[in-house]
């Protein structure tokens, strides 16, 4: 039998074959492979201008940055914040993980309304 972390990594692994297939975005939410909309245009100004504030506040070595995978293996969750606030150094690796902060920008559409605990992200 397959362990929680080996169906996740499974699960992964579908989810980054979709996203090459498809061009689209994915999460993984509660077991389940969740394709995600691309944001509106204002969502994604919103975005980088929060990063612009948090970027001119922070303190090497945390930076803030957009549309970054963050990924729980331990809690079975992937999801895509519109910002995370981690050390440059994460970003050097091809999966940061567990960043200490991460945010979202509110939207009428999308995965919105689903868990967002996990992942720093606030609930």
């Amino acid at each position: 039998m397959e362990t929680k972390e080996q169906i996740y990594r499974h699960l992964r692994d579908l989810r980054d074959h979709l996203m090459a297939q498809t061009g689209r975005a994915a999460e993984i939410i509660d077991g389940e492979i969740v394709m995600v909309m691309s944001p509106v245009p204002l969502h994604g100004l919103t975005a980088k201008r929060i990063v612009r504030q948090l970027d001119a506040q922070l303190t090497p070595p945390l930076a803030a940055f957009e549309s970054t995978d963050t990924d729980e293996e331990h809690l079975g969750k992937l999801r895509i914040p519109d910002i995370v606030v981690v050390p440059e150094q994460a970003m050097e690796r091809v999966d940061p993980r567990a960043p200490p902060r991460a945010g979202l920008v509110p939207s009428p559409i999308g995965s919105g309304r689903r868990d967002r605990s996990g992942c720093g992200l606030a609930h």
